[in-house]
C-alpha cells in the first residue's frame, strides 16, 4: 500500500512538474523559465542577472502581433531591458511595453513568449515583486488593469489578456524574505552622532 501512495504521488509531481501554472485561456503572466511553471524564485546572492518571461498562456489564436503590458517591479533592482523573441518595435519603454512585431509571431503549443526581460537584482535581504497590469495608453479601457493584443494578422482583433495571476504580484523574487533592518529611533538618531 505505501509503495502504490508513494508511485501515485511521484506521477502527480512529474505530472505538475510539465504543466503550464496558468490554466486560463489568454492568459499573460511573468515567469523565471520559458515554459511558464516558475512565477517565484529565490536569489542569495547581490546584483545577480536575472532573466524573466512575459508569456501568453493557453492561446486560443494563431498569430501575435502585437501585445501592450505595463509592469510594476516593487524592490531592488537596476538596469531592465526588454528583448522581443523576433523583430519588432517597443514604442513605450521597459516598465511600459507597446510592442509590435515587424512579423507576426505563429502561436504552437500552451505558450508563446511575448517578451525577455533581463535585470539585475541587487539586495537579496529584500523581496522583490512584479506585477503587470495596463499599459499607458491602454488600448482597451474598458478592460481596466488588463493587458491586450492584437491577434491574427487584424489590428481591429485587439483582446484583452487574462493576468495569471489575480492578485498581485505576478512574480516574485526572495518572495519569503522577512526585512532584518533594525529601523527603531535610537538606530536611526546613532547615525547622526
Amino acid at each position: 500500500m505505501k509503495k502504490l501512495v508513494f508511485l501515485l504521488m511521484a506521477i502527480l509531481v512529474a505530472g505538475s512538474a510539465f504543466a503550464v501554472v496558468d490554466t486560463d485561456t489568454n492568459s499573460m503572466g511573468f515567469y523565471f523559465d520559458e515554459e511558464g511553471n516558475m512565477p517565484t524564485i529565490e536569489v542569495p546572492n547581490p546584483y545577480t542577472p536575472i532573466t524573466g518571461y512575459i508569456l501568453i498562456a493557453n492561446p486560443d489564436f494563431g498569430l501575435l502581433n502585437a501585445f501592450e503590458v505595463g509592469m510594476i517591479l516593487d524592490g531592488p533592482y537596476i538596469a531592465l531591458e526588454v528583448t522581443l523573441p523576433v523583430p519588432g518595435l517597443n514604442i513605450g519603454d521597459a516598465n511600459n511595453m507597446l510592442v509590435g512585431y515587424g512579423t507576426p509571431i505563429l502561436v504552437e503549443g500552451d505558450v508563446v513568449l511575448a517578451a525577455t526581460v533581463t535585470f539585475l537584482y541587487s539586495d537579496p535581504s529584500q523581496p522583490l515583486f512584479i506585477e503587470l497590469t495596463n499599459s499607458t495608453p491602454d488600448s482597451t479601457p474598458e478592460f481596466p488593469g488588463l493587458p491586450s493584443a492584437v491577434v491574427n494578422g487584424d489590428a481591429e482583433q485587439l483582446i484583452p489578456l487574462a493576468l495569471s495571476a489575480f492578485e498581485a504580484p505576478a512574480a516574485a523574487i526572495n518572495g519569503s524574505v522577512v526585512a532584518t533592518h533594525s529601523t527603531t529611533l535610537d538606530n536611526i538618531k546613532s547615525l547622526y552622532r
